[in-house]
């Protein structure tokens, strides 16, 4: 089954960046440069929009496939799930996302089907939310 994940701001550092790249060129004067940073900021967003991540099981893996990055991660050495902590957020269950820790390592998901990501990692791996 595919999970599609929420698509989060933190995945596209460029969009951070580029009101402060922008106003720098704007009060410059640099109207060529300004006009290709908007350029480029559209297609950054398409970009991001185009490739979401989503996730998926295999009988063996679990399969995390980001904007820019992919993994296999094997469901033996997946140690636990826990809800991602937020220090400015007081409820991050709302917000759908988890941190799943294997081979010392960690991964950050967010489906947008919580629920049934949860239910078929429990069915998968035999491990709860915590």
């Amino acid at each position: 089954m595919l999970f599609e994940s929420r698509r989060h701001l933190r995945n596209c550092p460029f969009l951070w960046l580029f009101p402060v790249i922008l106003l720098e060129n704007y009060v410059n004067k640099n109207t060529e440069r300004t006009i290709i940073l908007v350029l480029l900021l559209i297609v950054t967003i398409f970009q991001w929009i185009k490739n979401d991540a989503f996730y998926y099981f295999t009988n063996e893996v679990l399969v995390a496939k980001g904007n820019f990055r992919f993994r296999k991660i094997p469901l033996k050495a997946i140690k636990k799930i826990q809800v991602k902590k937020n220090v400015f957020l007081k409820n991050n269950k709302e917000l759908n996302t988890y941190q799943i820790i294997y081979d010392n390592k960690k991964i950050i998901v967010s489906p947008l089907d919580s629920q049934g990501f949860l239910t078929v990692f429990k069915e998968k791996t035999g491990i709860e939310l915590t």
